[in-house]
C-alpha cells in the first residue's frame, strides 16, 4: 500500500502527507548526522545536544509511525545497515580492554519499518557513546559511565523488544562497551556475562560464514580473551 494512501482513523480518513509532523524523521536524521560531525571534530558537548534533539524529535513521529507499520505490505528487505563514524579504539589505563566509541550515522535510505523506534535506538546509542567517552576523559567518572550504561541498555532493549531489523554490529558494540563499564565500576560478574553473550553472538556469525563481515572482529575477540578466559578453571586434582 502506498504511503500516500489515505488511512482510516476514528474520526475519518487522513492522507499521510497531511500528518502533523511530515518531516520529523528528516529533522531527526539531520540532527543525528550533525551530532556525528560534531563528535568527529571534537565537539563532544555539542554532539550530545544534537543527539538529544534527535531523541526528542522521534517522539513527534510516534503515532503515525505505528499506524503506518500496520499498513506496510510484506516484502523482504535486508536489515538496516548503520554506518559508523570515525573513532580510534581506546585502550584505557585501568584495564586493557578495547572500547568502541563509533557513533552511528545515517546514510542512504532510512529503515522501511519501525522508523521511529530505529531512530530512537540510534539517538540513544550515540548518546551512550558520548557519555562513555566523556566519562573516560573525566578520569573514569562513575556518574557519566552509569549514564552511558543506562542509555546502552535502553538502546539494547528497544532493539530486542521491538524487533528492530538492524545488523548486529551495534548490538555487539553495546555488549562490549557495557562489559567495559561494568568492569570499571567493579561489577566483574556482569562484565563477564556481557562478554559471554558477545562470544555467543560471534560464534553464531562465524558458523554462519559471516566472520569477515564482523566489525572489529579482532578487538571484540581480544576483549573476550581478557575477560571470559582471563581466569581459566583450576585443573582437577
Amino acid at each position: 500500500m502506498s504511503r500516500t494512501m489515505a488511512m482510516s482513523t476514528n474520526s475519518g480518513y487522513y492522507p499521510l502527507h497531511c500528518r502533523e509532523s511530515p518531516s520529523a524523521e528528516s529533522f531527526a536524521t539531520k540532527s543525528i548526522n550533525l551530532g556525528v560531525d560534531l563528535y568527529e571534530n571534537g565537539y563532544l558537548q555539542q554532539a550530545i545536544v544534537a543527539f538529544a534533539d534527535a531523541f526528542t524529535l522521534t517522539n513527534q513521529i510516534e503515532y503515525w509511525d505505528e499506524i503506518e507499520d500496520n499498513f506496510v505490505e510484506f516484502t523482504y528487505s535486508p536489515p538496516f545497515q548503520p554506518q559508523f563514524g570515525r573513532s580510534e579504539k581506546w585502550e584505557t589505563p585501568t584495564n586493557d580492554l578495547f572500547i568502541f566509541l563509533n557513533p552511528i550515522k545515517i546514510e542512504g535510505e532510512l529503515p522501511k519499518t519501525k522508523l521511529r523506534k530505529s531512530l530512537t535506538l540510534i539517538a540513544l546509542f550515540n548518546l551512550a557513546i558520548c557519555n562513555h567517552r566523556s566519562g573516560i576523559l573525566n578520569n573514569m567518572d562513575a556518574g557519566l559511565l552509569r549514564k552511558a550504561l543506562q542509555m546502552y541498555e535502553m538502546a539494547y532493549a528497544i532493539q530486542m523488544q521491538e524487533g528492530i531489523d538492524m545488523t548486529l554490529t551495534a548490538t555487539m558494540i553495546i555488549m562490549s562497551n557495557v562489559g567495559h563499564i561494568h568492569k570499571i565500576l567493579g561489577n566483574n560478574h556482569y562484565s563477564v556475562q556481557c562478554f559471554q553473550h558477545l562470544l555467543s553472538t560471534i560464534m553464531f556469525l562465524v558458523e554462519a560464514g559471516e566472520k569477515d563481515h564482523i566489525f572489529e572482529f579482532d578487538g571484540f575477540f581480544e576483549n573476550i580473551l581478557k575477560t571470559v578466559y582471563a581466569h581459566p578453571p583450576a585443573a582437577a586434582a
